[in-house]
């Protein structure tokens, strides 16, 4: 669970658009982005003030504008820091989607392209942040992981739809995509497949509220185990995944959260791996190697 103070996220806003003028790249007004800025800035005016901010999010939060802005801005912040400008020609395209990136609940198939690529950083930073040696990759794979002399090629898809085909097609097409990754015959090359399910769980709608920050993880963790007991059969079915290099599935969901006791906005995250059908050293191996992905997620 991750605590920011308003504050913080509008000083986030200085950061992003120093790395944006290195892209020469800028938020343009009355984006989304420009809108949420605005709103968590106004708000952190009155915050502490229960009356004005009680008639702030009336006015301003009919369709959950304000703690989509909270949300969004907090995630830009938190990815930040992990962005290297190391290679501008790889950024440069992907942050142009992102500056044209839609209200959560305005997001369609046809404008979803921005939140897919966050959901690639969002994945990159956390990898980042546990100390795996990672970089994107362009055109493909997502996402490449180094051990060594062992890679892992990371296929990141964002689940849109709730309908009950969505998550097998994605998982499809992470396969597909990996198969032209591992074509070599390679003994030190590994898939993973990252999914973020944000989006088909919540439709850009869903707050948790709870007493406690920790009552909402709790939620959080139940929803993906009955994801994997209902939906697990898909990558643990070796006529699906028939190369027992793509060793595992990472499942994702990270949903905004008021704690009532502490009238306090968090951002409320799980990331559960679960192995494919393959038992052999491939597995072993990688559950070693990303031991302190998931030691960084228990803290």
């Amino acid at each position: 669970m991750q605590k920011k103070t308003y504050k913080n996220l509008i000083a986030s806003r200085d950061n992003f658009e120093k790395l944006l003028n290195d892209l020469q790249l800028n938020i343009e007004p009355n984006s989304w982005l420009d809108c949420a800025y605005g709103l968590v800035g106004a708000l952190s005016l009155i915050y502490g003030d229960d009356k004005l901010t009680r008639s702030f999010l009336d006015k301003n939060n009919k369709k959950g504008e304000v703690y989509s802005a909270l949300f969004d801005i907090s995630l830009l912040a938190d990815i930040l820091p992990y962005i290297s400008l190391d290679d501008k020609k790889i950024l440069k395209p992907k942050f142009k989607k992102i500056l044209r990136m839609a209200l959560p609940n305005a997001e369609t198939t046809i404008n979803s392209e921005a939140r897919n690529i966050l959901w690639e950083f969002n994945f990159l930073s956390r990898l980042k942040r546990a100390g795996i040696d990672v970089r994107l990759g362009e055109p493909n794979p997502d996402i490449v992981a180094n051990f060594g002399q062992r890679k892992y090629y990371i296929q990141c898809k964002r689940v849109y739809s709730s309908k009950r085909n969505a998550l097998k097609r994605n998982v499809i097409n992470a396969i597909n995509q990996l198969k032209n990754d591992l074509s070599r015959k390679d003994n030190n090359s590994f898939g993973m497949i990252a999914l973020s399910l944000d989006h088909s769980i919540t439709g850009g709608k869903l707050m948790l509220a709870g007493d406690s920050g920790k009552t909402a993880q709790e939620e959080l963790v139940s929803i993906l185990e009955e994801i994997i007991t209902r939906h697990g059969f898909l990558w643990q079915n070796h006529c699906l995944i028939k190369d027992p290099r793509i060793v595992a599935v990472a499942l994702h969901l990270s949903v905004p959260a008021i704690v009532n006791r502490e009238n306090l906005f968090v951002t409320v995250s799980e990331l559960i791996i679960n192995n494919t059908w393959s038992d052999g050293q491939g597995i072993k191996t990688f559950l070693s190697d990303f031991e302190p992905l998931k030691r960084a997620m228990e803290r």
